[in-house]
């Protein structure tokens, strides 16, 4: 009885993490391919995946450069 509550409460730590790791999650799930996938379907999450690499590769210079900034002034 005791495992099935704690089972309950780690589902529900589960469904309120909404991190970065949970958001990467849903965009791999959600740019997924699947077999019977229409052309338009298809179109839709390989537009998904390039924005989301698009915008991983504009980011990532940018918060290093504020990284680099925030512990310049902290120095």
């Amino acid at each position: 009885m005791e495992e099935k509550g704690n089972d309950i409460k780690q589902q529900e730590v589960k469904s309120t993490n909404t991190g970065p790791s949970e958001w990467f999650d849903q965009w791999r799930t959600r740019s997924r391919i699947e077999p019977g996938d229409s052309l338009k379907t298809i179109l839709g999450k390989l537009t998904i995946r390039i924005l989301g690499i698009i915008l991983l590769i504009i980011l990532s210079p940018a918060l290093l450069i504020i990284f680099l900034f925030a512990m310049a002034f902290t120095l």
